[in-house]
């Protein structure tokens, strides 16, 4: 009995230090596991993961429900009679002006009546132009309303004019003069006045705060289809940028006949140089200039006696060619190009068709976006073939003079609508600004540049959701946040009337925006789809998970097999003691 307990013990023995072999490899598979999955991958995790700054997403998602709102203060300068009327008249003209709404930029109109100082009673009295009246403001009248989106209405009675003979005119500095006549026998009655202040309040609205041209405005800078059929003003305009690359070429088809020249310095400092001093303001403008020689355009035209005409859809087909010849330049500016074509001698001269068939204005066209193409056809009794012929001064203050008109244009200063009221007169020239042409091209501007940002940050948002990749920098989101920042100023000051200011702000918010949205280090990994990071990943965890896996899998059977073999172990351990005991 005593060899066969003690034999029971033997194995007893053994089988405790296989249990202790075996507990060991599963706790040693256990401690492989947890540093793999409690540092390992948190430091592979740390150390690949993408980093991405926070951006302010909720205030860009909110940009869509703020409203543009554009305060415009109307200040009337009435006699004591209309005074006394204002009540009245205010309640007349503003039903006027709240008739023509669209959507955004919501215009708020405050209107206000006031006496007529010394200064307009006087002026009134001699019978001065409104151009001569206001220059005999004060200079701190006038000052006063630069940066503000204000116009200031003179109202004057003229007598012995019937309703019909009620007039308009915009001039400088903001001032508007209305004149109206009484339609009964006591002059300054509400009735006479009625038709001038419907005059004005027209005039107002669709010259003076272009309501249209700023809600076409909008629609553009949100990237909106526009079913506007006089939306062709901002097609025309160049895109807002923080400046212009004006490029002025001479092309000369064949020099062999003529060798053309110009002093194009001069000009533009003589006759060009004044208005871009006026639209300084929107920006830097770079000048360059260059002479072409044999370059042609691939276009024939048509013979029709002496002269050669070229139809309006053979215009595309004519700057193709030019364009290529023009050399292109690495820059952010928005370039436009003011080309002089000189036609050889035996196409000459070469006339322009318009839409109508009517030989063009000035021998020019106008290409949206791109610049205007002036055709200077030479005299062909006065130049000798093989000679050397420098553009006179008159040839080239013309042609500086029609470069104007068109970056006029270009710029987003429209032509008049041709069905303007009757009794409106407006103080504007082909090639200077007018005070209410400047304050229409700001407005519409600075409404292009708020819906321009919003679309941008709002595209930005949502390329970051769709690509969680993309590295989001620091500078990224401080460019981001100062985007939205300024937005927020931008509409403050339009609400309060201040739209040079607001102007400036919308320009600097667009640069910021379009400089978060195109940075370098997030089109790195634009196109970087996410399949490629299971092909890199993959093959690295794949060797590495399955012994892993495998062992983990096998250390759960084994300490099933750990735990049944204790028990038998207690058990045999139990009966070894009462065979002893026996």
């Amino acid at each position: 009995m005593s060899s066969e307990a003690d034999e029971k013990c033997s194995k007893s023995n053994l089988s405790e230090e296989s249990l202790s072999d075996q507990s060991l490899r599963l706790w040693t598979t256990i401690v492989v596991f947890l540093v793999l999955t409690v540092f390992g991958l948190p430091l592979w995790w740390s150390t690949t993961a993408v980093y991405r700054a926070t951006l302010p997403t909720q205030e860009i998602n909110d940009l869509s429900t703020m409203k543009i709102v554009v305060a415009v203060d109307l200040e009337f300068l009435v006699d004591d009679e209309q005074l006394s009327k204002k009540t009245e008249l205010q309640t007349t003209i503003q039903t006027l002006l709240e008739e023509d709404k669209l959507s955004e930029p919501y215009i708020k109109y405050t209107v206000s009546f006031a006496s007529q100082p010394s200064w307009v009673k006087d002026g009134l009295e001699r019978g001065v132009s409104l151009q001569d009246l206001v220059k005999e403001a004060p200079s701190a009248v006038r000052a006063s309303a630069l940066d503000m989106l204000k116009y200031t209405v003179i109202l004057q009675h003229i007598a012995g004019n019937g309703n019909g003979g009620a007039s308009v005119a915009i001039g400088a500095h903001q001032y508007i003069l209305a004149q109206y006549g009484s339609d009964g026998t006591t002059p300054g009655t509400t009735p006479g006045i009625a038709g001038t202040l419907k005059l004005v309040g027209g005039s107002i609205h669709r010259v003076a705060v272009s309501h249209k041209q700023a809600h076409s405005s909008y629609i553009a800078g949100s990237g909106l289809p526009s079913h506007n059929k006089d939306s062709r003003g901002n097609l025309m305009a160049v895109t807002s940028t923080p400046g212009y690359r004006l490029a002025f070429t001479l092309v000369n088809s064949n020099p062999d006949l003529a060798l053309v020249d110009w002093d194009m310095r001069n000009a533009i400092e003589s006759h060009f140089q004044p208005f871009l001093d006026q639209v300084s303001s929107l920006g830097d403008f770079t000048i360059d200039t260059q002479v072409l020689h044999y370059v042609s355009s691939d276009v024939k035209p048509t013979r029709d006696g002496n002269s050669f005409y070229l139809a309006h859809e053979q215009l595309p087909h004519m700057v193709n060619p030019l364009e290529s010849a023009l050399g292109s330049h690495s820059s952010n500016l928005s370039s436009l190009h003011f080309v002089v074509y000189i036609p050889s001698m035996d196409q000459s001269p070469l006339l322009i068709l318009d839409e109508s068939g009517s030989v063009a204005a000035n021998n020019s066209f106008v290409v949206h976006r791109w610049g205007s193409l002036v055709v200077h056809n030479l005299d062909s009794a006065s130049t000798v073939a093989g000679s050397r012929h420098v553009l006179c001064r008159d040839s080239m203050a013309k042609i500086t003079t029609i470069f104007s008109a068109h970056l006029k244009l270009l710029l987003g200063i429209p032509k008049l609508e041709s069905d303007l009221p009757a009794g409106l007169t407006l103080s504007a020239g082909s090639t200077s600004v007018a005070t209410w042409e400047w304050n229409n091209l700001l407005l519409s501007r600075t409404v292009e540049n708020v819906a321009r940002t919003r679309a941008t940050l709002q595209a930005l948002v949502k390329l970051l959701d769709d690509v969680s990749n993309m590295v989001i920098a620091d500078h990224i989101q401080q460019a981001v946040v100062r985007a939205v920042h300024l937005i927020d100023q931008c509409l403050n000051k339009l609400s309060t009337g201040h739209l040079t200011g607001a102007y400036s702000l919308s320009q600097s918010a667009l640069v910021a925006s379009e400089k978060a949205f195109f940075d370098p280090s997030m089109l790195a990994l634009l196109y970087f789809p996410q399949d490629s990071l299971y092909a890199i990943y993959v093959p690295l965890f794949i060797p590495m998970a399955v012994p892993v896996l495998a062992s983990l899998v096998q250390s759960v059977k084994l300490y099933k097999q750990l735990r049944n073999a204790n028990q038998q172990l207690k058990t045999q351990q139990a009966q070894g003691g009462r065979l002893k005991a026996e």
